[in-house]
């Protein structure tokens, strides 16, 4: 009878905790670009071949990540020895499913990014532009 107080004790405790991983939460922490995933998209693919070199070459010496911590995101960039880094508060405007609406405000001007997350993978879409990201 103790046993069965102990695990209904426990279950109580713990499933909260286990449940409280929310999309906001998956998003904490360092994310860099996924070439791997570029390389199945239609534009790389409907690339011919000089072009897919050339993709590849650029993305392969480009250094780019995004680690949001908190409410802050830091975006670092490094591309033929130029680095850029911008740091900016954000908010979840809207949560639907796997898809969050971030808004930030960078340079005085207010942005809109949708992140999509699934498991270890984030698709980024800001500006027109659509990039993944893999956990670092």
């Amino acid at each position: 009878m103790k046993i069965t107080y102990v695990i209904a004790f426990l279950a109580i405790l713990l499933v909260p905790a286990a449940c409280s991983d929310s999309k906001e939460d998956q998003l904490q922490g360092t994310w860099v670009l996924d070439i791997d995933s570029f390389k199945e998209t239609s534009e790389y693919k409907d690339a011919n071949e000089i072009s897919k070199k050339g993709m590849l070459n650029v993305l392969e010496s480009m250094d780019m990540e995004i680690t949001f911590s908190g409410n802050k995101v830091i975006s670092k960039m490094k591309l033929m020895g130029d680095s850029k880094e911008k740091s900016s508060d954000f908010e979840v405007t809207e949560s639907d499913g796997d898809k969050l609406t971030l808004k930030t405000t960078v340079d005085g001007k207010e942005k809109l990014a949708v992140a999509t997350i699934n498991g270890d993978k984030l698709l980024f879409e800001s500006e027109g532009k659509k990039f993944t990201m893999k956990r670092k």
